[in-house]
């Protein structure tokens, strides 16, 4: 009777722990998002030193994100079930001229592969008022779970890439106050589908 008591209670915790054991990322996926995302601070911020997070064998989903120097880290969101990378942004303070000063790197030298890692679960970047440079990378075009992007206040140049056209899930393209980025790919999409803001309006 108590073998059987016993056997019953393994088998019910067993049903209700599966789902989150299934929802759980493979090992594989969480260490090369990990690898991903100190390849992405070492192009962006080389010289930046973190002192909780950002290191190897650590879980990124619990980087300080919050904690120290809020002006030299980037906040990273996580899905709670899976613990992949959801949000990737920049702290946001309204009131400085740039929110990651020491995040200056040039964001199309950023490797394609560190995109593609982060792509089976980024939906959100958020790179407002960041000191990143470059040209506006067509790379980005892999993320093809994303659905905000905003790069206001930004000094990267160049033509919005056609291959952006694969951003499918994109709903929210913010480029205010960055009048060194052209094009105008998305003006074929309905207004519904996807919001674009920027400075002085659609240009479509």
């Amino acid at each position: 009777m108590k073998l059987g008591l016993v056997h019953m209670l393994l088998v019910t915790f067993i049903a209700t722990m599966s789902p989150q054991l299934e929802a759980a990322a493979p090992p594989a996926a969480k260490a090369a998002q990990t690898k991903a995302l100190l390849q992405l601070k070492a192009v962006l911020a080389p010289k930046v030193v973190i002192k909780n997070g950002w290191k190897e064998g650590t879980d990124f989903c619990k980087w300080t994100n919050i904690e120290g120097n809020l002006f030299s880290t980037l906040y990273i969101g996580c899905d709670d079930s899976s613990g992949l990378v959801t949000d990737l942004g920049a702290a946001n303070i309204e009131d400085t001229t740039v929110s990651l000063p020491e995040w200056n790197g040039r964001l199309d030298a950023v490797p394609e592969s560190v995109w593609r890692a982060l792509a089976p679960s980024l939906t959100s970047i958020n790179l407002y008022k960041t000191a990143v440079t470059g040209a506006v990378p067509a790379a980005l075009s892999v993320l093809t779970r994303l659905e905000a992007l905003d790069l206001s206040f930004t000094t990267l140049t160049g033509q919005l890439p056609d291959a952006w056209g694969a951003l499918t899930a994109l709903r929210t393209l913010s480029l205010y106050d960055t009048p060194a980025i052209t094009g105008e790919w998305y003006c074929g999409l309905p207004v519904s589908a996807l919001h674009v803001v920027l400075h002085g309006g659609y240009r479509c």
